[in-house]
C-alpha cells in the first residue's frame, strides 16, 4: 500500500494495530459475557436443585386445581340463579309499596 505522500509502509502497521485492538476488545467482551451467563445459569441451577417442590407436590397442586374446576362446573349455569332473581323482585316490590305509601302520606299531610 502506498499513501498519498508515499507513507504506505507506515499506514499498514497502524491499520493492523487498530484492527487487532478492536478484535481483542470484542473477544474480551464475549468472554466476559459468556462467563456472566455461566454464573447466572449456575445460580438458576442451584435454586432449582434447592427447591423442595417435588413431583408429588405437583400432583397435589394438580388435584386441587381439578377440585376447583369441578366446583366451578357444579355452579348454576344461569347467573344469577332463579331463586335469587325472585327474592330480589320481592324485595323491590315491597320497597315500591313502601315508597307509594310514603308518597300518599306526604300528599295527605301537605295542605
Amino acid at each position: 500500500m502506498t499513501g498519498i505522500n508515499g507513507n504506505g509502509k507506515k499506514l499498514l502497521p497502524l491499520i493492523l494495530n487498530i484492527v487487532f485492538g478492536v478484535l481483542v476488545t470484542i473477544i474480551t467482551m464475549l468472554t466476559c459475557y459468556s462467563l456472566r451467563q455461566v454464573t447466572v445459569n449456575a445460580n438458576r441451577l442451584t435454586a432449582v436443585e434447592a427447591s423442595r417442590f417435588t413431583a408429588s407436590d405437583g400432583l397435589t397442586v394438580w388435584k386441587e386445581i381439578a377440585n376447583i374446576q369441578r366446583t366451578i362446573a357444579a355452579l348454576p349455569s344461569s347467573l344469577p340463579p332463579p331463586w335469587f332473581v325472585d327474592r330480589v323482585n320481592k324485595i323491590e316490590d315491597r320497597q315500591m309499596r313502601i315508597l307509594e305509601a310514603i308518597g300518599r302520606l306526604e300528599k295527605a299531610r301537605i295542605p
